[in-house]
């Protein structure tokens, strides 16, 4: 019995863990397009890159790909099992009880969905690339 508690214990607390911790990825993919002019365009290759960075298309593409890698990372956090913490306090017995239960883990249905949106990722790469 002690070991369960000790497992659901530990399960919490990576789940908070989890939960808490700073997301610094989420606005990492997603950059502004450039609306800097350049006083002079010297020579061919500075005129295509600039011209690839303000093509609204590509732009809209740029968008979508980061937008795939934010569905991984949701995707990710399906490895947490699911926790249920409950507690009751009776007045007539002045008696407390807390229950921290899981629900039916399978840990390959998300291993399957991230690979899924892998795989979507790797497409809309792709069709920028196109």
């Amino acid at each position: 019995m002690p070991r369960q508690h000790l497992r659901q214990l530990l399960l919490a607390i990576l789940f908070l863990n989890l939960l808490f911790s700073p997301v610094s990825m989420l606005a990492e993919g997603i950059d502004t397009a450039d609306t800097t002019i350049p006083e002079r365009i010297d020579d061919f290759k500075t005129c295509a890159i600039i011209t690839l960075k303000r093509t609204p298309q590509l732009q809209r593409s740029k968008m979508e790909i980061a937008i795939r890698h934010l569905d991984e990372d949701d995707s990710r956090w399906s490895y947490a099992p699911e926790l249920i913490l409950s507690s009751y306090y009776y007045f007539a017995e002045e008696d407390a009880t807390v229950s921290l239960r899981t629900a039916n883990y399978r840990p390959w249905e998300p291993y399957y969905s991230l690979q899924a949106r892998k795989l979507i990722s790797r497409i809309v790469k792709l069709k920028h690339l196109q």
